[in-house]
C-alpha cells in the first residue's frame, strides 16, 4: 500500500486544474501499460518515454545522473495512479474509462478511411468517410 503522506506529498500545490489532467492521463497510462504484452509498453517504458516531459530536472542538477530517478517516481505513478490522486468523490472532473463505446465495425471501416459519395442535389458531390 502507498502511504498517505507520500500520495500528500506527489500532489501537493498543484491546483484542481492539473490534478484532474494529470488523474486522467496516468489513468490512461496505467491502462495503455496493461497491454504490455502486446505494445511492449511497460509502466517502465511509459514512465522512459513521458518523465522528461512530465517532470523538469533543476538546472543545478546532473540530467544524466537524476534521469532514472525520475523514471522511478512517474512509474510509481503510473502504477499506483488510483492511490494517489483524488477520487471523483474528492476532485470533480472527467475521469479516464477504460472501456472504448465505438461499435467495433464501424471503427475498423474508420480506420480504413474508405470515402463514398454522396447525391445530393448540390452540383458538388459530398464526401462521407465510414
Amino acid at each position: 500500500a502507498l502511504p498517505i503522506c507520500l500520495r500528500k506529498a506527489m500532489v501537493e500545490g498543484l491546483s484542481p486544474p492539473v490534478l484532474v489532467v494529470l488523474r486522467y492521463l496516468f489513468a490512461f497510462l496505467n491502462h495503455l501499460s496493461q497491454y504490455s504484452d502486446e505494445n511492449m509498453m511497460d509502466p517502465y517504458n511509459l514512465a522512459v518515454c513521458f518523465g522528461p516531459t512530465l517532470i523538469s530536472i533543476p538546472d543545478d542538477q546532473d540530467p544524466v545522473s537524476i534521469q532514472a530517478h525520475v523514471n522511478e517516481v512517474v512509474k510509481t505513478i503510473i502504477v499506483h495512479q488510483e492511490k494517489i490522486f483524488p477520487g471523483e468523490k474528492e476532485l470533480a472532473g472527467p475521469l479516464y474509462e477504460k472501456c472504448m463505446t465505438v461499435v467495433e465495425d464501424d471503427y475498423c471501416e474508420a480506420l480504413h478511411g474508405e470515402a463514398i459519395m454522396e447525391e445530393s442535389d448540390q452540383e458538388t458531390p459530398q464526401v462521407k468517410l465510414v
